[in-house]
């Protein structure tokens, strides 16, 4: 199947989900805050009582169920900040620009197992269930908690925006895996 605009609206589409996820996946990278007024660096992978080593994000979807979401693919791209023990993957599909994106923060991201306060900024919070919510409107992207790890998720599967839907079941799935 194949979206319904020109190749350069798919593009542009793919390039602003894209930088989306950028802009998702340092959002979830982000160490933990030190306490307000303190001058206490924020806590690293070894501090949290964790190694160092990435989460390998790419290995916590089967091939077959992100080609059942999004066609052939380039079998996954690790996405892990050097020095963190958060993870991230991407999977596309080059001939039609879809894709499956994860991007789980370090341990200790998702202080108390909440997720950090909403950014106004971002436009209204839109709450989904089981405590997870909407990460950008019409984009598929989805911000839950695994473990003490504030993750995304992000499904895109035709030129005009991402599956909320099937971001959900993945987020489901990855929250039970970590």
């Amino acid at each position: 199947m194949t979206a319904s605009l020109p190749r350069p609206a798919r593009v542009a589409a793919a390039v602003g989900a894209a930088a989306l996820l950028v802009l998702l996946g340092t959002a979830c990278q982000r160490p933990v805050d030190a306490p307000s007024g303190s001058a206490a660096p924020a806590a690293s992978a070894q501090e949290a009582g964790d190694d160092a080593t990435p989460l390998d994000a790419c290995a916590l979807l089967p091939a077959d169920q992100v080609e059942d979401l999004i066609g052939p693919n380039d079998g996954g791209v690790a996405t892990s900040a050097p020095g963190s023990n958060g993870g991230g993957c991407v999977w596309t599909n080059e001939e039609n620009y879809y894709s499956v994106s994860i991007d789980c923060g370090q341990t200790g991201t998702a202080v108390d197992g909440e997720l950090p306060p909403w950014e106004p900024a971002l436009g209204p919070e839109v709450p989904l269930p089981d405590g997870m919510r909407e990460f950008g409107s019409n984009s598929g992207s989805v911000q839950f908690v695994a473990d003490t790890r504030d993750c995304l998720t992000q499904v895109v599967r035709s030129a005009s925006g991402g599956d909320l839907d099937a971001a959900v079941v993945l987020a489901r799935q990855i929250r039970d895996e970590l």
